[in-house]
């Protein structure tokens, strides 16, 4: 089976479920992943296997076009090994790549265009379970389940008979004949509850602390205010309770930020009435499942790209090595000795059912031993946890080390008492990646912490005091594994 990377529902031909089958693929040409492309929209019933897609390249054109798809090509969605492609000789198997449903694509891009090239390596970095199942740290609003075979968690879906699929989560979200309806029916309400209003003698108002405010800042503070909220403030206050609720604020329900910012149509075409059409969404449409799926999938989308977001104008600092992912790089000097930190690392041609996999690779090598002042832990915020991205390492001569994906805004200081040499560093590693990091001073104390290490093993990558070159290795988003250069002997 082949699960949507967005949503987690099945891309499956089921009758009647057309949206099920329509598909998009993100994709690349057997090892050439800096050449990422979105495909037009194919259909699951005209699928080689159960693991490849047919799709038109264009991304502007449809199985179903009148003039035809165009060319077309077969894509290996959600692959558990993609070092299998990268070295096919197969030509018909070369292109590989992710699967979205094509309404949930058009959610997904409505207000932002990912960068295919982040994406693509984002879902690289996720782990797949057993069923081609991609594992982003949540549940995909209810789509997932998390299983522990053999006490190793793995995520996998929650309906793996897409005919057991419960109907919200195989309602169309994109094409959503309910909120057409209310968008239709707007203009014909003529009542709204919210309209009324009670008059309060003036005694009782100036003993309210709010009537101390101008009318336009009255007017502001229920528009920064969930609906919810209004409603209590309302009962609470008297001079709330006789305002009236503008067009202004009933347009803001639909803005980022409030109950309705998922229902993207209505800013393309406004209409005559917020307050009314607000109205109108409680008759017609909020019990309808694929309004229900929309909101789920909103939130995905949101997530995503928040995650997405934290991965631009953060490039990977340190002198790149080769690997599987970057091919171009300097191969690394066979004949270093290193000590390394990792937990459930992923080879590139092993199964990646849980765990973590290391698409790049960094090193910093320092003129002489380094003498340290400060540390600087930088931190990125995943659905599954906050991890490590990376580290700055300030020299005695106030001179900046950097390794990894830096974020300036989400750092930790470690500030040593005196500029001084260092044995390495204790880590509180995750199955997914690094947690926390402590500095290992000269004489062997532990420094404080950068992260959160309580719950995590711990691991104590420390040799002599003369810190000479570290190593990191990296997926698409955070740090995966830690090493020092030293020598056997140093090993601890």
């Amino acid at each position: 089976m082949i699960y949507c990377t967005l949503c987690g529902i099945h891309i499956t031909e089921q009758p009647g479920e057309t949206w099920l089958q329509e598909f998009r693929a993100i994709w690349v040409e057997s090892d050439l992943l800096n050449n990422v492309a979105v495909s037009g929209v194919g259909r699951w019933g005209n699928s080689v296997d159960d693991f490849s897609g047919t799709v038109p390249v264009d991304p502007k054109k449809r199985y179903d076009d009148d003039a035809g798809p165009g060319t077309t090509i077969d894509v290996a969605l959600t692959p558990n090994k993609p070092t299998m492609f990268i070295h096919s000789l197969d030509e018909d198997v070369s292109a590989w790549g992710y699967g979205f449903h094509a309404s949930c694509w058009i959610i997904f891009t409505k207000y932002s265009t990912p960068n295919l090239g982040h994406l693509f390596a984002a879902c690289l970095s996720m782990p797949t379970g057993q069923e081609a199942f991609l594992n982003w740290g949540h549940d995909y609003g209810g789509a997932s389940i998390l299983e522990k075979p053999f006490k190793v968690p793995t995520r996998d879906t929650r309906f793996p008979d897409p005919r057991t699929i419960p109907n919200l989560f195989r309602s169309d979200p994109f094409h959503i004949p309910a909120l057409a309806r209310a968008i239709q029916q707007t203009t014909r309400l003529q009542n709204d509850v919210f309209l009324s209003r009670i008059n309060f003698n003036a005694e009782t108002l100036t003993k309210d602390p709010f009537f101390r405010l101008s009318p336009d800042i009255l007017q502001l503070i229920p528009m920064l205010l969930s609906t919810s909220e209004i409603h209590a403030v309302r009962l609470a206050s008297p001079v709330f309770a006789s305002l009236k609720l503008t067009e202004r604020f009933w347009a803001s329900r639909f803005q980022p930020g409030h109950e309705f910012e998922y229902i993207t149509e209505i800013i393309d075409h406004p209409p005559e009435s917020w307050r009314a059409f607000y109205l109108s969404l409680q008759i017609w449409a909020l019990n309808d499942p694929s309004m229900a799926n929309r909101k789920r999938i909103w939130g995905l989308t949101k997530t995503l790209h928040g995650l997405l977001s934290q991965m631009e104008d953060a490039p990977c600092q340190g002198r790149p090595l080769q690997t599987w992912f970057e091919t171009s790089a300097d191969p690394e000097d066979t004949s270093a000795c290193w000590h390394t930190a990792a937990c459930a690392s992923t080879q590139p041609n092993g199964s990646f059912v849980n765990g973590n996999r290391g698409l790049r690779a960094r090193t910093l090598r320092f003129p002489q031993a380094l003498k340290a002042q400060r540390m600087s832990v930088s931190f990125v915020n995943l659905p599954e946890g906050v991890f490590v991205s990376g580290l700055v390492l300030i020299d005695h001569n106030h001179e900046r080390h950097a390794i990894g994906y830096i974020h300036e805004s989400n750092m930790v200081d470690i500030h040593l008492p005196i500029a001084q040499y260092i044995q390495g560093w204790e880590l509180a590693l995750h199955t997914s990646g690094v947690k926390a990091m402590a500095l290992i001073y000269e004489d062997g104390v532990l420094s404080s912490w950068a992260g959160e290490p309580v719950g995590s093993p711990r691991w104590r990558l420390a040799g002599l005091p003369s810190l000479s070159a570290i190593k990191a290795e990296l997926d698409a988003i955070k740090l995966v594994r830690l090493s020092r250069e030293g020598s056997l002997d140093e090993l601890t």
